[in-house]
């Protein structure tokens, strides 16, 4: 039983096979690169990579959530190319519609199918019935991503009517084409390229095999001792080819090619529903990780756009209200290399979010030689200094980035010892002072009060 169709096909398409009596519709492929888990997830951790540079380093947060936002897009773009594709499977032949423009073909009209790797050839407009050679056209088909579904599916209906016409043309005539491959009573042919046509017999041939679409011969040369490889080429109808040699070969048992087109295409179609099954199970882990780095890398972009130290660096910030001079409050937000918050200032200056963002008081700090006192803690094998830290105060619009006050210098007046401190041994690290609530208050309050 298949699955339900995932995706509308066009109008155009029934009506189609309407008009050339195909029967019921048995499946429905659709144009869609394929996507490797690995090649996505490295994408994935790329553009994470890229996004919180350009975030984090750089300081453009639109840009780096742009990028994160962009990524499904991208994948969505291409896996889904422009124009659309679509083949439809019926009962009694197939549609094919690029572009919007469907073309039928009964399964009688389709003499030659070419199996790759990945893609597919029909030769289109003949019909094996009749003989007749009309509007013949070669449909190549690649770029799906269920293309060994869609190989068995054709495989099912052409194979055997291949096998069918080549048993009675190597009746009638003597030989059974399989471009390039001819099979004949005394052997196999092969037509190719600048080699021109070679010929082999089946008391020469040692072994053959196929390979997907590919039939892989080997022959017996008394001078080079072992079999060799002389022709490994794809050829037309490459199951109904092999089961007719089988079926020919006098050297090998007799064998029943029908029953051994039936029994290849039954296990291509199971091949290809496992390789299916395995592919989705990737898909699916793949899917979960790349949706988790995304979610992750939004949140800590999001989380950190919040903060507005792009301002001290002379660049607006959006998202923030605009700062007109005049009496206050003028909301502020505290950046920078300091401990204080906005809990320090009075509630009408405290912002209740990005939007009520006026002002960014940016602080830097300079650790300075200067001794400001000497702090004694227990087990220390000797007093720890506390040296002045000078910090530079500047006041910026938050839209815009401009200087509304300083910058100004001042010596971190708050020389208070901690109370905890690392350092190596049983003598603890240098300690440096910090800015007084007092010192920050004074600088902000004149102009966002």
């Amino acid at each position: 039983m298949r699955l339900p169709f995932s995706f509308a096909l066009p109008a155009a398409l029934g009506t189609a096979a309407a008009e050339r009596g195909l029967g019921t519709r048995v499946a429905a492929y659709r144009r869609r690169r394929p996507l490797r888990a690995w090649a996505v997830l490295v994408l994935a951790v790329a553009d994470l990579t890229a996004s919180l540079i350009i975030s984090l380093a750089v300081g453009d947060y639109d840009l780096g959530i742009a990028l994160l936002a962009a990524f499904p897009a991208g994948l969505a773009a291409y896996r889904y190319p422009v124009p659309g594709e679509v083949i439809a499977i019926y009962q009694h032949g197939l549609v094919h519609a690029r572009r919007g423009q469907p073309r039928a073909a009964r399964w009688t009209e389709i003499p030659y199918l070419w199996t790759q790797p990945r893609a597919l050839a029909l030769r289109l407009g003949e019909d094996g019935t009749s003989g007749t050679d009309s509007a013949q056209a070669t449909l190549t088909i690649r770029n799906f991503a269920r293309l060994p579904e869609l190989a068995s599916d054709l495989d099912a209906a052409l194979q055997p009517r291949a096998l069918a016409r080549a048993q009675a043309a190597l009746r009638d005539g003597g030989r059974a084409q399989f471009p390039p491959l001819t099979v004949t009573r005394e052997g196999v042919q092969v037509t190719q390229g600048p080699q021109g046509q070679r010929a082999a017999a089946w008391s020469d041939i040692d072994s053959y095999e196929r390979a997907g679409g590919r039939l892989l011969i080997s022959v017996t040369k008394p001078e080079a001792g072992t079999p060799v490889r002389w022709s490994g080429v794809v050829v037309a109808n490459a199951i109904a080819a092999e089961a007719l040699m089988d079926e020919t070969d006098p050297t090998t048992p007799p064998a029943n090619a029908a029953a051994l087109v039936s029994r290849d295409v039954s296990k291509a179609r199971v091949q290809a529903l496992r390789r299916r099954r395995k592919a989705r199970g990737r898909a699916r882990a793949s899917a979960v990780l790349v949706t988790a780095l995304l979610a992750i890398g939004l949140v800590v972009v999001v989380r950190s756009s919040n903060g507005l130290a792009v301002v001290c660096q002379g660049d607006g910030a959006s998202g923030t209200a605009a700062y007109a001079p005049g009496p206050g409050p003028h909301p502020v937000q505290i950046e920078g290399d300091s401990l204080e918050t906005e809990d320090v200032l009075a509630s009408d200056l405290i912002p209740a979010s990005r939007a009520d963002v006026q002002l960014v008081a940016c602080i830097s700090s300079f650790e300075t030689s200067d001794l400001a006192t000497t702090c004694q803690y227990i087990g220390a094998s000797a007093g720890t200094p506390l040296y002045y830290t000078d910090y530079t105060l500047t006041l910026r619009a938050a839209s815009t980035g401009a200087v509304v006050a300083g910058p100004m210098t001042v010596q971190g007046s708050n020389d208070t010892c901690p109370d905890d401190v690392f350092g190596t041994g049983d003598q603890p690290d240098a300690q440096y002072s910090l800015l007084d609530d007092n010192q920050l208050l004074n600088f902000v309050d004149p102009v966002a009060s």
